[in-house]
């Protein structure tokens, strides 16, 4: 086995190709330069300063206050915004000595969350209070509070505060419906649709800790999701509550918002979860429990009315009659189901319009007041308190205006062609609303990406490129189960703080005529007309509107020519035996196919350094043996192409191109074409 210090220099090396390769996302070490100081108390390790001299190459320097430089700078901002009068509050020496801590845990109590805090009282009534996961814990006063909205809390009463009809007078019994994945975008179409046809709607409650334990033993993976892993508690939920029959259907395809996205697929976890859950909850394996979660077309509505015919009329009947579940009143009839798709959509087509129309009154009242908006981007399920932790509670408490981002994708469309191929319908709206943030000085915005989420491992690159294109600051935070949000206060805190600078220094360019007022230019309202031009007085305040630059990633295309000049197209070996056949058959019809070695380490290595740590490890080790052999030397890279598959499914696959050609933009390679090898067609 290891040895002690076989395994604390492993760790050393991993903390630092972490913050490396995952967090700065080092491409080449001579990034970082030739002379290289160190700080924070991770480098007061001998083995982790070590592993960062041996990785660059370079002789680094540690100073002595290498742990303390934090509280040296926090110093230097504090006398710089004191200015020349200002007078310190430091105690004093005798003061210090003197100093009486104590420290006591409270809950909360002023919002669902019930934090436990610690308060640490120094005496002559100052206190620092932790463990609060919104600023409702912080201890301020009503005066504080803050008046800028939160469209996280507006949504989630827009989704489930609807009338449902009483359970002993409906005339066709109960259906429960989970509050979890995409029900926090479908479950308007379903309320609708099942009021219509006369059932009780019974919602499974809020989420909260006692959900993940209510199902944790019968989550068949640790690695999943933490929103997946909900989900079962809230089945359990469910079943105590004895609906006639639990609907969690699988929906493959989300409506199409943006005609210019490839696709509009749901992630593989939410497309499929529901049978999942049938696979692995057991006590849905009683069959007395109707527990329907078929694949549906949910975006095509004559075909969804013939489907729901068949499930929620013809197929309950048939397993009533073999007492699974409870079906009450009359057949229902195909003309009854279509009347209820119909009303159904009209539902979630007013809820989106309500949605696009509140993200306009935000914006509205963020100009007005000279406020400032965070758009905090994420999946549908991060709207549910549990899984985001009050993180929309917190921004807002610092005084920021909380937008969702369906509240802005509709105003303005991706400059295309993007580098990823936009197959997935949640992640079209990012970017949309990442390219409108683009263009707003008093807009910005945080994603939230939930552990465990490869496919986000795509769309955070692609997000942080059309904001940073235009030199807006791009922030990610990372969740899962564990609520202790210190990190992301820091996180929030060092946001504010640069956006106070940028606020600064655009408000003296505009004093001093160095910027200007830019039209809106394909900014729509929720109404579908164009945004009006600003006459901003900009002696007053900063421009609204700014000059957004271009993220469009043009596609450097393989040619007829290119095939005539005898190119090596290098291919990855993905499959030892099938890979193979493929040689022999594409170099016959005249193509100088090379097919590369098997995995090495030094593919692994290569792989880690260019791709998203992420994401999936074949994808790691795909881009990996290509970059290395483009790396290699061996080949005139002025005469070489790649080539990679594509499936057109819904895992990230089909994205590996997208992933292939980053790599050879952030090493200098952006010229070489990548071929797609495809049966499907609207793919690249």
């Amino acid at each position: 086995g290891a040895t002690i210090g076989d395994v604390a220099a492993g760790l050393s090396y991993s903390v630092i190709k972490n913050a490396l390769f995952k967090v700065i996302k080092l491409r080449d070490y001579d990034e970082v330069g030739k002379y290289i100081v160190v700080q924070g108390g991770t480098f007061m390790s001998d083995a982790t300063l070590r592993a960062f001299e041996l990785l660059t190459g370079r002789e680094v320097i540690r100073p002595d206050i290498a742990g303390t430089m934090g509280a040296y700078g926090a110093a230097l901002l504090a006398r710089d915004r004191a200015g020349a009068a200002g007078t310190s509050e430091i105690l004093s020496r005798e003061e210090i000595d003197n100093l009486q801590v104590k420290h006591t845990n409270v809950h909360c109590g002023r919002c669902s969350n019930n934090c436990l805090l610690t308060v640490n009282t120094f005496g002559e009534g100052r206190r620092f209070i932790t463990g609060n996961r919104c600023e409702k814990g912080a201890g301020k006063t009503n005066k504080e509070k803050k008046d800028a909205p939160n469209l996280f809390a507006f949504k989630n009463k827009l989704l489930f505060d609807r009338p449902v009809l009483d359970p002993e007078e409906a005339p066709r019994g109960t259906v429960g419906i989970p509050r979890a994945l995409n029900l926090y975008e479908n479950y308007p179409f379903w309320h609708a649709f099942f009021t219509k046809l006369g059932f009780s709607v019974v919602l499974s409650d809020q989420t909260s800790k006692h959900t993940y334990e209510d199902g944790i033993e019968s989550m068949p993976s640790e690695s999943v999701c933490y929103p997946a892993k909900l989900s079962h508690g809230h089945i359990m939920n469910l079943l105590a509550k004895d609906p006639d029959f639990i609907w969690m259907p699988c929906v493959r395809w989300e409506r199409q918002e943006d005609d210019g996205a490839t696709n509009h697929y749901n992630c593989p976890i939410v497309m499929s979860y529901p049978q999942t859950l049938e696979l692995n909850v057991d006590e849905l394996a009683d069959p007395s429990v109707e527990y329907l979660a078929p694949f549906i077309p949910y975006d095509n509505k004559n075909t969804l009315k013939r489907r729901l015919y068949e499930i929620i009329s013809e197929q309950r009947e048939a397993d009533a009659k073999q007492g699974k579940g409870r079906f009450k009143g009359t057949h229902i009839t195909r003309a009854e189901i279509d009347a209820a798709v119909n009303e159904a959509w009209e539902a979630d087509l007013e809820f989106k319009d309500q949605m696009h129309r509140k993200g306009d009154e935000v914006l509205d009242w963020i100009e007005k007041t000279g406020g400032h908006g965070i758009v905090l981007a994420g999946r549908p399920y991060h709207n549910d308190p549990e899984i985001n932790h009050a993180i929309p509670e917190l921004i807002n408490g610092f005084g920021f205006a909380v937008l969702t981002e369906d509240s802005v994708a509709h105003k303005m469309e991706p400059e295309r062609p993007i580098r990823v191929v936009d197959q997935w319908m949640f992640h079209s709206r990012l970017y949309r609303a990442a390219r409108f943030v683009a263009t707003r000085n008093d807009v910005d915005l945080v994603q939230l990406q939930s552990f465990g989420c490869g496919l986000d491992a795509l769309t955070t690159d692609e997000v942080q490129e059309i904001l940073e294109a235009s030199g807006k600051i791009y922030t990610v935070l990372k969740i899962d189960q564990v609520s202790n949000l210190g990190a992301v206060r820091i996180r929030i805190r060092s946001l504010m703080a640069a956006l106070r600078e940028q606020d600064a220094e655009l408000r003296r360019e505009a004093a001093a005529g160095l910027v200007s007022e830019e039209v809106p230019a394909g900014v729509h309202m929720a109404d579908g007309s164009l945004e009006r031009a600003r006459q901003t007085d900009l002696s007053r305040r900063a421009p609204v509107y700014r000059k957004a630059q271009s993220a469009a990633f043009p596609k450097v295309r393989f040619t007829k020519q290119m095939l005539k000049d005898g190119y090596t197209i290098l291919a990855p070996q993905m499959s030892p035996i099938h890979f193979e056949l493929v040689e022999p058959l594409l170099r016959a019809n005249g193509f100088n196919l090379v097919l590369l070695p098997s995995v090495d380490h030094g593919a692994v290595e290569t792989g880690l350094k260019y791709v998203n740590n992420d994401i999936c490890y074949p994808s790691i080790l795909t881009v990996g043996q290509l970059m290395e052999a483009v790396l290699s030397g061996k080949y005139d890279l002025d005469r070489t192409a790649l080539l990679i598959s594509q499936t057109g499914g819904g895992c990230r696959a089909t994205n590996y191109i997208s992933l292939i050609r980053k790599a050879l933009r952030d090493s200098g390679h952006e010229n070489i074409p990548v071929i797609s090898l495809s049966m499907a067609a609207g793919l690249d």
